[in-house]
């Protein structure tokens, strides 16, 4: 009965403390210089460091010439911040840096939500290379599944990753996990971030998706919360019902616009956050605007 006990106990402990996802992304130059970092995620992990998990900060060790770290960074730093000049010190975006990054994540097969319930499940790369070209390479059969299929890989400004493509003059725009192995960098990417030695880093952003889309009541609220057109060409509208508040630039600086019964005009080029209220709730949405 004892031995029972036990082994029921280890059981149980295993499957406590088993991690739902883990895999390895390697990085190599032509020299045939290699690192890498671990990445996955798991319900019980938090948005920090997970020693349960293996993870170790290793935020105050000195950079190598060749090497790459993950961490989470501080969305709205970029998206709302007053400062977004370049180039940006790590530590305004990054409370820590490690070389294995587990993130808080439920598969949406197990939990009826979309986007984790708001959560974005985004895990960012930094490296630092004195050399181009650079591979970075994964086993795309570890992205093979329901829970990440629509996984990602991208170099896109974070304030334009969820609506829309951005900028002709990515190295690797949005690269899905399952439909290669690799990429390759030849010069610097994305936006400018320095370490404390004032290394220039690479700034590449993960984003852990599910393939099995969104239940269909959760699909129904975002379509009446949607402004259409989206791209716009200076003129859109908004939802039935919807009371605009504002609209602002990714500094927070407000734009000017013009409101005729839900048509609203922005006489500006960019991307930019539409605030509005709609049956009691506070929403904002991403459009850009551009002319032809």
């Amino acid at each position: 009965m004892v031995y029972l006990q036990i082994i029921l106990f280890l059981l149980v402990s295993v499957i406590s403390y088993s991690q739902e996802f883990k895999s390895t992304i390697w990085l190599e130059d032509t020299n045939g210089r290699i690192d890498s970092v671990t990445i996955g995620y798991d319900p019980i992990a938090s948005e920090s460091i997970d020693e349960i998990f293996g993870a170790m900060n290793i935020t105050n060790q000195p950079w190598t010439e060749f090497e790459v770290r993950a961490s989470q960074i501080d969305v709205t730093e970029i998206i709302n911040g007053v400062d977004v000049t370049n180039p940006r010190p790590i530590g305004e975006l990054s409370r820590y840096q490690t070389k294995t990054e587990i993130i808080p994540k439920n598969c949406l097969s197990l939990i009826e939500v979309t986007n984790q319930a708001g959560y974005i499940p985004f895990i960012t790369l930094f490296i630092a290379t004195d050399t181009y070209p650079i591979k970075i390479k994964w086993n795309t059969i570890d992205f093979n599944n329901d829970c990440l299929s629509k996984s990602v890989i991208s170099d896109w400004p974070i304030s334009t990753w969820w609506d829309f493509p951005c900028c002709d003059n990515l190295e690797i725009g949005y690269t899905q996990f399952v439909s290669s192995n690799e990429i390759t960098i030849n010069n610097h990417i994305g936006m400018q971030v320095v370490n404390d030695n004032f290394d220039t880093l690479i700034m590449l952003n993960i984003a852990l998706y599910d393939g099995l889309g969104t239940n269909t009541q959760n699909l129904e609220e975002e379509q009446v919360y949607n402004l259409y057109p989206n791209p716009s060409m200076g003129t859109f509208y908004l939802p039935r019902n919807a009371e605009i508040v504002r609209i602002f630039d990714n500094s927070g600086s407000s734009i000017l616009y013009k409101n005729e019964k839900q048509k609203i005009s922005i006489f500006r080029e960019g991307i930019f956050f539409v605030q509005f209220k709609m049956k009691e709730k506070l929403i904002t949405k991403r459009i850009m605007n551009y002319w032809r």
